[in-house]
């Protein structure tokens, strides 16, 4: 812009002293235009996204530990887009898998248990979500040996009001008896 400005400026004195043609001065008059209307152009464009940038509001959905960034500063997301993992320490659970022998035999609200590894500390909740379909089935033929391997996916959430439960800890699972 300012080379521009500059360059304009010094061709249009030296047109008036008639030290360069008309033919050489009007290149330099269309290429100072474009490029003054380019500046305008990018300026509204900023102001546009200021603007825009103004109604921009991020908000996490619940209270929790931030665990992982998701994406980078600069880096163009749009609406809905997940930024962060966030950890419910409030409500934390624990997935596990079980064969349709041990799954037919747990319900929705079922009380469990988890016991921590390390201490043995237990910490009490309930079924919350079990699968309506086995996950590592195999995509051929099932034979009967073959079967033993499908599994279910059954989420428990426990209650952590000490807060002491931590995301990741090693637990041993139990689900009570019906």
């Amino acid at each position: 812009y300012d080379a521009a400005k500059v360059d304009l400026q010094r061709n249009k004195q030296l047109y008036q002293d008639d030290l360069i043609a008309k033919s050489q001065y009007d290149p330099i008059v269309t290429k100072a235009d474009v490029t003054f209307a380019q500046v305008k152009q990018a300026r509204s464009n900023l102001d546009l996204l200021q603007v825009q940038l103004s109604d921009v509001k991020i908000f996490a959905p619940i209270k929790g530990i931030l665990s992982a960034k998701l994406v980078e500063p600069g880096e163009l997301v749009s609406s809905g887009t997940a930024l962060f993992t966030i950890l419910d320490y409030k409500k934390p659970w624990v997935k596990i898998y079980l064969p349709l022998k041990e799954v037919e035999r747990i319900t929705l609200n079922q009380k469990a248990y988890v016991k921590l590894d390390v201490s043995g500390t237990k910490f009490y909740g309930r079924v919350s979500f079990i699968s309506d379909e086995a996950e590592f089935t195999p995509k051929d033929f099932l034979s009967k040996e073959e079967r033993v391997k499908q599994v279910f996916a059954v989420k428990i959430e426990l209650n952590n009001r000490d807060g002491l439960l931590k995301a990741g800890l090693p637990v041993d699972v139990w689900v009570e008896e019906k």
